[in-house]
């Protein structure tokens, strides 16, 4: 009956279709039509009672590419982030546009719905292309600069935020976050971009709250969905030495107010020589312990004034300065302003 309904309908057929009590059959497979369609479309549920079902967890399709963590030891250390988001603004660029080069205290987000470009890294002599609708991740303290490649005015999401473990840790730098994904047609970051535009501009009840799972959401996605574009290096420095430095990044994060916190202090809470200490945290960190402090305390500080709820001089003893003459000096060598300026800028 089904070799006829083919030859009448011209449609080609390998072998000869035996039809049995079973179901259809093609020659040389044991698997029958009506079997593999019970495997396909068996039922995704399973009964509770008489009147409830549950659904099936085999039923629910797996995230493409998820960041492997066979010990679970990244999911334990990700419950230690810490995310603040400062702003979050749409822009229209005009042709010609570009950002930088420049290194700020503070990770941003980028997405140009609508035109590619370059992300240039001064500092490690790379360039970097980018395609319309793909999410740029810079991690803070990278010198970086930005281009489009185009002739007409074109739309920009972009946010700047704080993405820290364990208090102190940049997240995206330690984890070794690929700083150009891929759209891969996903519509997830636009959404995630234009949810934190929405609620930076409108302001209305819980927005922080908001704006934090918003980039919460982004963020995952990245770890679910692009795996495979982590560096590798990273992570494997992530797992053998952090850990040893846990308890001084708590110690710092305690203490960060502190205007006599000393390297000495630090090493005698985890029982080391300070000689040691100074050589495993640049290890780790890339930078002197000293300038970790600092660049913490700025940072504190940055947030503070975001916020615009303290004085200067409350932000400077707050983050551990020892005086508003050298908060002044310190602040301006990390981030290029005045502590002033920076408020200005950020208003206007």
């Amino acid at each position: 009956m089904l070799n006829a309904a083919l030859r009448a309908a011209g449609q080609p057929f390998a072998g000869h279709v035996r039809e049995n009590s079973r179901g259809f059959e093609m020659p040389g497979r044991s698997t029958t039509c009506r079997e593999r369609m019970s495997k396909t479309m068996r039922p995704a549920w399973d009964k509770l009672s008489d009147f409830c079902d549950v659904r099936r967890c085999s039923s629910f399709s797996k995230f493409s590419d998820s960041l492997a963590d066979p010990g679970g030891r990244i999911d334990s250390w990700l419950k230690t982030i810490r995310l603040a988001p400062l702003m979050a603004h749409e822009y229209r660029c005009r042709p010609g546009w570009s950002v930088g080069p420049r290194r700020l205290l503070y990770s941003v987000w980028w997405i140009f719905p609508e035109s590619g470009g370059w992300v240039i890294l001064s500092d490690k002599n790379r360039r970097m292309p980018f395609k319309p609708g793909d999410l740029i991740l810079m991690p803070e303290g990278m010198e970086h600069q930005v281009t489009l490649s185009t002739s007409r005015i074109t739309p920009q999401y972009a946010g700047h935020f704080h993405a820290t473990m364990f208090g102190s840790l940049n997240l995206l730098s330690f984890m070794g976050f690929p700083l150009v994904i891929p759209s891969a047609n996903a519509t997830l970051p636009q959404e995630a971009a234009a949810a934190m535009i929405r609620e930076y501009e409108i302001k209305s009840t819980g927005w922080q709250s908001v704006m934090e799972s918003e980039l919460t959401r982004l963020l995952l996605y990245v770890v679910r969905h692009h795996g495979r574009l982590f560096g590798a290096d990273n992570l494997k420095m992530f797992h053998i030495n952090l850990p040893r430095l846990f308890p001084v990044f708590e110690f710092i994060e305690d203490r960060l107010h502190d205007p006599d916190l000393t390297v000495d202090d630090l090493a005698a809470h985890i029982h080391v020589s300070e000689v040691y200490l100074r050589r495993l945290f640049r290890t780790v960190t890339g930078m002197s312990v000293v300038s970790f402090v600092l660049q913490q305390r700025v940072k504190r500080a940055c947030l503070m004034l975001y916020r615009q709820s303290h004085t200067i001089k409350q932000v400077a003893e707050s983050c551990g300065f020892a005086g508003v003459i050298y908060f002044h000096r310190i602040f301006k060598r990390f981030t290029g302003k005045t502590p002033m300026n920076f408020v200005r800028n950020n208003l206007s």
